[in-house]
């Protein structure tokens, strides 16, 4: 049975709440954690049908799950002994809690007022201490040139920084005039306090039927037939770093990682050869409204911080927004609600995260090696079954007897035949 998937899940999702069991994802990625629990449910069949032919494999299994919970406690102290050590920067998350609106752009009065509670959440968040601000994606309502360098005029309708001067990521659609058809991306910009954009990533891996529609530029006469919420849009190139200074002058790398992201491994690996000190994942989940969807997405997300070993910020609408440390824990985070149903402005959120270089994992080396060992392992003891098989057949076996008369029989497996002396 095939069961086609818009998002990637796993089943070590199920285990993304206990700590101790996920820290071998810095080894085997979550296909690790989902052998562990193949293993322990096959072992305990096993022990319930055939406890007693079964026990060395039943051993076998919770040993190595007390191998790995061993891992777990050991990696997670640690986690905490680095995080600990190292340098600390309060981050703050405006929550704007808006309907997903493909056509929000275009509406000035809900963009000036979604831009002007934004705004005030940030400077509140200022001044209790926030060295950086995250608005999620599509914070930003309205659609900014590319050739932008910087925030728009003190007299623009639709300039970012008004009451607050804090480093800002945001999300936004940003266009390209000067391409034939204008090009639009999903991007995040990273605008420091001068008012000068220093990072901008696009999204390189979109949402299909969402953020694109496959074939749609070798049949465009779809066009026609298309809900207007089905966008256009032009994938980015790669990951990147946006650089982040503190008050002493160091320089520090941030990931920003948009929306669905956050749950690819592969695409975290590729995050990882930059060796981040921050994870930033903005995101808009109000398509899903007040279901489970958002803390599934949170609770897939939690892997790459194992996987990297590094701290995440989640900055999403409308929520959940959260914090996640090095070792996959949440330690703070808000609500998810559906703006449509429970109308609400804005909320923030303000936390400490650790600036923890990430990358340095044998899992961001060899990725999903322990997969396909696994495949290589399963094929070749199917193929060795299958010759096990075929070398204890019972073999076909003939002997002559001499029957009544004189009369000798050929007795063989298959049948037995009369031949006359």
């Amino acid at each position: 049975m095939c069961v086609p998937l818009v998002f990637p899940y796993y089943l070590a999702i199920t285990q993304a709440w206990q700590a101790h069991v996920i820290q071998v994802a810095d080894l085997t990625g979550p296909l690790g954690i989902t052998a562990l629990l193949m293993m322990v449910n096959g072992a305990g069949y096993d022990f319930i049908c055939d406890g007693r032919r079964r026990l060395p494999s039943v051993v076998t299994a919770f040993v190595i799950l007390a191998v790995v919970l061993g891992y777990g406690h050991v990696r997670i102290r640690q986690m905490e002994a680095r995080r600990a050590a190292a340098p600390k920067i309060k981050v703050g998350v405006v929550q704007p809690n808006v309907v997903f609106n493909h056509d929000s752009g275009a509406n000035q009065t809900v963009t000036r007022r979604q831009l002007a509670e934004m705004q005030l959440r940030s400077a509140e968040l200022e001044r209790e201490g926030a060295d950086l601000i995250i608005w999620p994606e599509a914070g930003y309502a309205a659609s900014i040139p590319r050739v932008n360098t910087g925030d728009w005029t003190e007299t623009h309708p639709y300039r970012i920084r008004r009451v607050f001067t804090r480093p800002l990521i945001m999300g936004a659609e940003t266009r390209d005039p000067l391409w034939r058809g204008g090009r639009a991306y999903n991007t995040a910009l990273m605008l420091d306090e001068g008012g000068v954009f220093t990072g901008r990533y696009d999204k390189v891996n979109l949402l299909i039927f969402g953020e694109y529609l496959p074939g749609r530029e070798l049949f465009p006469q779809m066009e026609k037939y298309l809900p207007a919420s089905v966008g256009n849009l032009t994938p980015g190139d790669g990951a990147v770093i946006f650089p982040f200074r503190t008050a002493d002058g160091r320089e520090w790398r941030l990931a920003p990682v948009i929306c669905l992201e956050d749950l690819l491994p592969a695409f975290g690996r590729e995050i990882a050869g930059l060796h981040p000190h921050l994870l930033v994942n903005i995101t808009d989940d109000s398509w899903f409204g007040a279901t489970s969807e958002p803390w599934e997405h949170l609770a897939l997300s939690i892997f790459r911080s194992v996987e990297l070993r590094t701290d995440m910020v989640r900055a999403v609408n409308p929520g959940v927004s959260a914090y996640v440390d090095a070792a996959g824990r949440v330690y703070a985070k808000t609500f998810s609600s559906d703006p449509s149903v429970n109308p609400r402005g804005a909320d923030k959120i303000l936390a400490q995260v650790a600036l923890v270089e990430g990358g340095h994992t044998i899992y961001a080396i060899v990725g999903d090696l322990f997969g396909y060992l696994c495949a290589a392992s399963t094929l070749y003891l199917w193929l060795a079954s299958l010759r096990l098989a075929h070398c204890t057949s019972p073999a076909k076996s003939s002997k002559t007897t001499t029957g009544v008369r004189g009369v000798r029989y050929l007795v063989t497996s298959e049948r037995t035949t009369p031949k006359k002396r």
